[in-house]
C-alpha cells in the first residue's frame, strides 16, 4: 500500500542539509497581496512525515519574511520507499508539480535530472544564478560544483543537496553495521558472529532451535544483505575503480563466492524468500514480531535506541562480517570532502519549466539556503531550543538537551535536525555569518552533550570524542578523483551501463534463487551476455574519463 499525506499547510519538509521536496499542478495569483500558491511532492525518511511540527510553523514564517509576501502551500509527502515509483511516473508523465524533489533509491539521480531537464520539464537554474544569490554563493565555495552538478552544456537543472561538512571526512567508515539479537545468542549458548561463516552457523542454529524461520532479515530497502556480502568477498555488484583502471564486480571470481554464499542461505531457508522486495514495513513488522535476529546491515545508531526501545532484546551492533577469502577484514570506505561547503548531486529540488509562477519559485528555493533557515533547521527556535550566552555563542537550552536525549522521537515531534543524521561527528566547524556553527555538529556542542556515561567511557577509552573510537581518516588513502557516481558520462554509455545492470540483476537474482546443483549454468549464462552488451567498451571508457578527471585535478 503506498503511504502518502496530502495536506495543505503553510511548511516544507526540508532536510537540515537543504534537501527540499517539490509538488503537482498550481493555482498562482499574481497579486504580490495575497499568498503565493503552489503544490509540492516531497519525500519523507522514518515512521512520520515532518508536517505539523512547530519547526514547520516558524520556517513557514521565516521563509514569508525572506520573500515578503504570504505563501500557501499544499504537500503531498510519500514515503522514501514509495517515491522512486512515483517520481518515474511523474517525470514520464509529464504532468509535473512545481517543486519537486529528485531522489530516488535505485539509479543515479543527477542522470534523471539532467535527462528531463534537456528536455525542457525542469527550469534551467543557471540562467537565474543572478536571482538566487544564498544557492550561488555555495556553489561558488563548493570546488567540484562545476564538474559535479553541471552539464557538459553548462546547464543547471537541479538546486543540490548542501552538506555542510567537517573538511576532510564525515566518517571513518561505513555508518552501517550488522546488528545481532544477542537475547537469542545467549539463550542458545552461541558466540556472536564476526565472519559470513559464522553468521551462516548461527542463522542455522537459530533456525533448527525453532527460533525463527527466517533469522536472516533486511531491514530497510536500502540495507541490502547482498552488499555486506560482497564487501567481506571485496567485490561489488557493478563497476569499482582499482586505482588504476575500472572492473566490473560481477566478472570476477569475488563475485562468484559472494554469490554462493547468498545461494546458500537462500536456499536453506536462513532468510526470507520475498527479501528481494522487502519493504521498511515488512523489515519493521519482523523486528517487533521478533522473526529479525540477524540483520546483516543496519544503520550503527539502531541498538543503541532499541537498548532504550526493546532492552530484552539486548540489540550489539558487530563490524561488518569478513570472509574466508579475505580474512582481515571487509572492504570500508573513507567519504573525503574537499571543503566545508559540498553538494550531493543524489539529491536535488527542481522547478517545473512550465509553472506560471516560475520567477517567485526560484526565489522561494533560493531562501532555503539562506542561513537563517539553515539555522533554524538545526538548531530551532531562539529561547525554546538554543540561547546565545554573554560572548554571543550559541547554546542548546538545557531543558531541551535532556529531552533530546530521553525522548528517541525528538527530532519528528519537534522538527529540530529532522533530516541532520545522528552520526558520530568529527565535528563541524564551519560557522555562519555571527561566528556560531551552522550545526550541532561542532566539537565543542557535541562534547557538551555527552552525558555521564558517555564521558566515563571516553575517559575508559583515553579518546576526547567518541568518533575517535572509529578508523580514523588517515588509515585511508584519499584518492584523487571524486565519487564515480558524480560523473557526467556520454550518452551511449549510460546506455550500455543501463544493459549491463539490468542484465547483473536478474543474474544475481537466478543465481541466488536457483538450487545449488543449477548454479554454475546460471553463472555461466550471465557471464557469456554481460560481455556480449559492450562490457570491455564500457570499462574502457570510463577508465580514460576518470583519468581525465585525475589529471585535471593533478
Amino acid at each position: 500500500m503506498k503511504r502518502k499525506n496530502v495536506s495543505r499547510i503553510t511548511a516544507l519538509g526540508l532536510c537540515g542539509t537543504m534537501l527540499l521536496s517539490g509538488a503537482a499542478g498550481l493555482t498562482a495569483h499574481a497579486s504580490e497581496e495575497e499568498p503565493l500558491s503552489f503544490k509540492v511532492t516531497t519525500v519523507y525518511f522514518g515512521d512520520q512525515s515532518p508536517e505539523n511540527t512547530k519547526i514547520q510553523e516558524e520556517w513557514i514564517k521565516l521563509c514569508e519574511e525572506k520573500l515578503g509576501r504570504k505563501l500557501d502551500i499544499t504537500f503531498e509527502y510519500i514515503h522514501t520507499g514509495d517515491y522512486t515509483e512515483k517520481l518515474q511516473v511523474i517525470n514520464a508523465g509529464g504532468d509535473l508539480p512545481d517543486i519537486l524533489t529528485c531522489y530516488t533509491t535505485n539509479s543515479n539521480a543527477k542522470l534523471m535530472v539532467d535527462e528531463y531537464g534537456s528536455k525542457g520539464l525542469f527550469l534551467d537554474l543557471a540562467e537565474r544564478l543572478d536571482d538566487m544569490p544564498n544557492y550561488k554563493s555555495y556553489l561558488d565555495k563548493d570546488p567540484q560544483s562545476q564538474s559535479t552538478l553541471y552539464t557538459p552544456e553548462g546547464n543547471l537543472y537541479g538546486a543540490y543537496n548542501l552538506s555542510i561538512v567537517p573538511t576532510g571526512s564525515a566518517h571513518g567508515a561505513f555508518s552501517t553495521m550488522m546488528a545481532v539479537k544477542n537475547s537469542v545468542l545467549k539463550d542458545l549458548d552461541l558466540e556472536i558472529p564476526t565472519t559470513l561463516d559464522e553468521v551462516y552457523d548461527v542463522a542455522k542454529a537459530i533456525k533448527d532451535a525453532g527460533v525463527s524461520k527466517y533469522p536472516i532479515v533486511q531491514l530497510e530497502e536500502w540495507q541490502n544483505p547482498e552488499d555486506v556480502v560482497f564487501n567481506a568477498y571485496h567485490t561489488a555488484s557493478n563497476r569499482y575503480y582499482d586505482g588504476t583502471e575500472f572492473k566490473y564486480g560481477p566478472l570476477s571470481d569475488d563475485y562468484k563466492q559472494a554469490l554462493q554464499y547468498l545461494n546458500k542461505i537462500y536456499t536453506e531457508g536462513l532468510i526470507s524468500p520475498d527479501y528481494f522486495t522487502y519493504t521498511t514495513d515488512m523489515g519493521n513488522a519482523d523486528l517487533e514480531s521478533g522473526t529479525a535476529c540477524i540483520l546483516p546491515s543496519a544503520w550503527e545508531g539502531y541498538p543503541g535506541a532499541w537498548a532504550d526501545e526493546r532492552p530484552e532484546d539486548e540489540w550489539v551492533a558487530v563490524p561488518l562480517p569478513t570472509s574466508d577469502a579475505y580474512p582481515d577484514e571487509a572492504w570500508q570506505f573513507e567519504r573525503e570532502f574537499t571543503s566545508e561547503y559540498e553538494f550531493n548531486p543524489r539529491y536535488s529540488m527542481v522547478i517545473s519549466a512550465q509553472s506560471p509562477i516560475a520567477d517567485e519559485l526560484v526565489k522561494f528555493v533560493d531562501a532555503q539556503y539562506d542561513e537563517d533557515v539553515i539555522n533554524l533547521l538545526n538548531w530551532g527556535i531562539e529561547g525554546v531550543n538554543y540561547y546565545y550566552d554573554e560572548n554571543g555563542k550559541r547554546c542548546i537550552m538545557e531543558e531541551d538537551l535532556e529531552v533530546s536525549k530521553s525522548d528517541t522521537n525528538y527530532s519528528e515531534r519537534t522538527g529540530v535536525g529532522f533530516r541532520v543524521y545522528p552520526f558520530p561527528s568529527y565535528g563541524n566547524e564551519a560557522v555562519d555569518s555571527t561566528g556560531n556553527s551552522y550545526s550541532k555538529s561542532s566539537r565543542n556542542v557535541v562534547k557538551e552533550s555527552y552525558d555521564e556515561m558517555e564521558k566515563e567511557a571516553l575517559k575508559a577509552w583515553n579518546a576526547d570524542m567518541l568518533i575517535d573510537i572509529f578508523p580514523q581518516k588517515e588509515e585511508f588513502e584519499k584518492e584523487n578523483y571524486s565519487p564515480l557516481w558524480s560523473l557526467t558520462l556520454p550518452d551511449e554509455l549510460n546506455q550500455i551501463l543501463s544493459n549491463l545492470n539490468d542484465i547483473a540483476w536478474k543474474g544475481l537474482i537466478d543465481c541466488i534463487v536457483c538450487k545449488p546443483e543449477d548454479f554454475d549454468a546460471k553463472w555461466d549464462e550471465m557471464q557469456q551476455k554481460l560481455k556480449a552488451v559492450g562490457l570491455k567498451k564500457a570499462d574502457q571508457e570510463m577508465t580514460a574519463l576518470l583519468r581525465d578527471e585525475i589529471s585535471r585535478r593533478e
